[in-house]
C-alpha cells in the first residue's frame, strides 16, 4: 500500500485550456478515493497525470513519498483499468493477465500463482483459456481488473471502468469492486461521472468542477453538508431544489421570504448561524426528500404537474409560482395534473448558501 500526494498540480494544454488548476490532494494508504464531476471538469486529466500518461504543467506528484514527475508510467508501479478494457483479442484470459508479469521476468511459478489467485478472487478461473471475444462485457471487465491486481501495484487507477456495462451489471460489478478493495486494500483512485458510483464505492469522494476541487470528504458528509451550491446540485438524485430570497427578522422569528410573497420559517437549529445574514439575499436548498404530501405546517401551496412512479416512491413535479419543484414522496394516489395541493416542508433539513450559482454553504 502507498499514499499519493498531489501538490499545486496544474495542467494547461497548448491551446491555452487550463484543465487542472492548482489541485492539492492527499490520498491515504489503502484508501479508495473517487474523483467525480461533470464531463470536462478535469478528473480524468488528474488520473492520467498520476499515471504518467499526461505531462504536468506545474506542481508535484509523489507516490509513497517519492516524487514521480519525471518517471515514465512503467516506473511508477501503478496499474490502470480503462473504460475500453484494452485486452489483447488474440490472447487468452490467462495470457492477458500474465503478460505484464512475464515482461518483468518473474518466474513462471509466481506468474501462474498470481494469475490463478486473482482469477479465483474475481470468479473467472473457469475462463482462463478463453479469449476476450468469448466473454460478456462484465467478464471482460473482470479480466481487466484482474490484469491490474496481479501486478500488486502501489496504486490502482480506474478510468470510468463500468460505463460500458448495462445498469444491472454495473451495480453487480461495483459491488464486486468494493468487496475486492476491502480484501486487498490497494490504494485506489477511481474516476466517474456517476454520483451513485461515487457514493457507494468511495471511502472519500472528491467533487470537481472546472479544474478545481469543490469538496473532498466522506460520501455522507458531502451529501449532508455540501460545501457550496454546485456540490449540492450535483450530489443527490433527484437534484436539490433551490430558492433565491431574503432572510427576514419578524416578531414571530427568523424567516425566509422568496417568490411572490412566499415565506418559510427558519428552523430553530439554524437561527444562530443565519442571524448575521438577516436582510441579505441567500439561497435555500431543499432536497426532494424534505417534502411531504400533507397539510402540516410549515407548508407551501403548489400545483401538480406530473408524477413518476418508482415502486414504493414517486417523484412529483410541482409548480410553485414561476418555479418548478420536485418532491420525492411515498407512493400514494397522485394528484391530478393541474390540481392544487399542499406540500409540508421539513425545514430542519434545509441547506443555506450564499446567493449566486456557486454560493458557499452558510449553515
Amino acid at each position: 500500500m502507498s499514499s499519493v500526494q498531489l501538490s499545486n498540480l496544474h495542467k494547461t494544454y497548448p491551446n491555452g485550456h487550463h484543465a487542472v488548476k492548482g489541485i492539492d490532494l492527499s490520498i491515504r494508504d489503502g484508501e479508495f478515493l473517487v474523483l467525480v464531476g461533470p464531463s470536462g471538469c478535469g478528473k480524468s486529466t488528474v488520473l492520467r497525470m498520476i499515471a504518467g500518461l499526461e505531462d504536468i504543467s506545474s506542481g508535484q506528484i509523489a507516490i509513497d513519498g517519492r516524487v514521480v514527475n519525471d518517471l515514465s508510467p512503467s516506473d511508477r508501479d501503478i496499474a490502470m483499468v480503462f473504460q475500453s478494457y484494452a485486452l489483447y483479442p488474440h490472447m487468452t484470459v490467462r495470457d492477458n493477465m500474465a503478460m505484464a508479469l512475464r515482461l518483468r521476468g518473474l518466474p513462471r511459478e509466481d506468474v501462474d500463482r498470481r494469475v490463478l489467485d486473482a482469477a479465483k478472487m474475481l470468479a473467472i478461473d473457469s475462463m482462463l483459456d478463453r479469449k476476450p471475444g468469448q466473454l460478456s462485457g462484465g467478464q471482460r471487465q473482470r479480466v481487466a481488473v484482474g490484469r491490474a491486481i496481479v501486478r500488486e501495484p502501489k496504486v490502482a487507477l480506474f478510468d470510468e471502468p463500468l460505463s460500458n456495462l448495462d445498469a444491472k451489471l454495473r451495480v453487480a460489478t461495483r459491488g464486486e469492486l468494493k468487496q475486492l478493495h476491502t480484501r486487498l486494500r490497494t490504494t485506489s483512485v477511481y474516476v466517474t461521472h456517476d454520483q451513485e458510483e461515487a457514493m457507494t464505492l468511495g471511502d472519500r469522494i472528491v467533487v470537481m468542477h472546472d479544474g478545481v476541487i469543490q469538496q473532498c470528504d466522506t460520501p455522507m458528509n458531502v451529501y449532508q453538508r455540501p460545501a457550496n451550491r454546485f456540490v449540492a446540485a450535483f450530489i443527490g438524485m433527484p437534484p436539490m431544489n433551490f430558492f433565491d430570497g431574503v432572510l427576514e427578522a419578524r416578531s414571530e422569528g427568523l424567516g425566509f421570504a422568496f417568490g411572490d410573497g412566499l415565506r418559510l420559517p427558519v428552523h430553530a437549529s439554524h437561527v444562530g448561524s443565519l442571524q448575521p445574514h438577516v436582510g441579505k439575499a441567500v439561497t435555500l436548498g431543499l432536497r426532494p426528500q424534505a417534502f411531504a404530501l400533507a397539510t402540516g405546517q410549515p407548508s407551501v401551496q403548489v400545483t401538480a404537474v406530473m408524477t413518476e412512479p418508482l415502486g414504493d416512491l414517486m417523484d412529483m413535479t410541482c409548480q410553485l409560482g414561476p418555479m418548478r419543484v420536485i418532491a420525492r414522496l411515498p407512493w400514494a394516489t397522485p394528484p391530478t395534473p393541474g390540481s392544487p395541493c399542499s406540500l409540508s416542508v421539513r425545514t430542519s433539513e434545509a441547506h443555506w448558501f450564499e446567493a449566486g450559482s456557486t454560493g458557499s454553504r452558510l449553515a
